[in-house]
């Protein structure tokens, strides 16, 4: 995908950003109207896509009305700070930040490289996006690298479907601080997936996912700081769900992800990952950044399964990843 591309018809030389080439900075000439800065700037504010320049030490130094909207981070609040100074803060699906060893901007600095990402950035509210990063080294007319831009939008065509369904459910069944759905409706969902089970044999797993020590954060922080990470929890697990997934909150410091078509053998490998990414949800709390581990049980529909067997199943589950995680721990 070409960001913007402006020519200059008398000496043949062309700007251009897009995932795949440098960036050449020409020397002086004659502007024409589109050769304006102003209006390049105004072109890449345009942009549904969140774009941004640094300098060679990675200072921001541009931020666009498309980074504005999917990160929450006004431009005010980043230009002239590093990339690195916990904004963006990606990471990658098994939940390792990236900053630091394989940073797309670091790597098209230090190295020329360009090229393309599938990551998870940090949303000003706590929650993590899964997005399309593509980064390209900003070259001088004689070759040498000045900066960096980069460029990244949402990957959520997998999740749209079921954000899209959400929005159609009635507002007495949404959990008012994650807009998940709520008990209730996880149960008429679980109920119309066992149903289906038994008349075509459909198979599907579900996860339940707890944040760890929820109450104890709660007494040390404030109820509004919990309310505030369940938040980010529960729209970092909205965002990871598939086109046919389901996702909910099913307790105070639980939450269910129903996975149609997903056997025994595949479930704790999906465990893994969800939570991993949940894992990296924090939240900025007076100046600290707050964030909680989030563990997992799976279970997988049986034959002649009931709800409340198949909860149970799951419950058990999430005890043994705890014990297993603890006496990790302990080592």
């Amino acid at each position: 995908m070409e960001i913007c591309s402006v020519a200059n018809p008398r000496q043949s030389m062309e700007i251009t950003i897009s995932p795949f080439q440098p960036i050449v900075i020409p020397e002086a000439f004659a502007m024409s109207p589109f050769e304006d800065p102003d209006i390049c700037r105004a072109v890449l504010d345009s942009l549904s896509v969140g774009v941004y320049l640094v300098d060679p030490e990675r200072r921001i130094i541009f931020w666009n009305a498309g980074a504005e909207r999917i990160s929450g981070y006004l431009r005010h609040e980043v230009v002239g700070r590093c990339c690195r100074d916990e904004i963006l803060v990606h990471s990658n699906e098994q939940g390792r930040v990236v900053c630091s060893s394989a940073c797309p901007l670091q790597m098209a600095i230090r190295d020329g490289q360009h090229g393309e990402s599938h990551l998870y950035l940090h949303h000003r509210n706590g929650h993590r996006i899964p997005v399309v990063v593509r980064a390209v080294p900003i070259l001088d007319r004689a070759g040498k690298i000045v900066g960096a831009a980069e460029s990244f939008e949402e990957a959520r065509s997998s999740c749209t479907v079921e954000r899209r369904e959400q929005h159609t459910i009635s507002p007495r069944y949404l959990d008012p601080v994650t807009q998940l759905a709520n008990q209730t409706f996880c149960r008429v969902r679980l109920r119309i997936f066992l149903s289906t089970y038994a008349a075509e044999r459909l198979p599907f797993s579900v996860l339940l996912l707890r944040i760890a020590a929820l109450d104890e954060f709660v007494l040390e922080h404030g109820a509004e700081a919990g309310r505030l990470l369940v938040r980010a929890v529960g729209e970092t697990l909205g965002n990871t769900v598939r086109t046919n997934d389901f996702a909910g909150r099913w307790a105070e410091d639980e939450f269910l992800m129903i996975l149609p078509g997903c056997d025994g053998n595949y479930a704790p490998l999906i465990g893994e990952r969800i939570s991993s990414v949940a894992d990296a949800a924090s939240i900025h709390w007076w100046g600290d950044e707050l964030s909680a581990a989030v563990s997992f049980g799976v279970a997988t529909v049986q034959e002649d399964d009931s709800l409340e067997a198949l909860m149970e199943r799951a419950q058990e589950s999430l005890g043994q990843h705890r014990n297993k995680a603890a006496e990790a721990a302990g080592h």
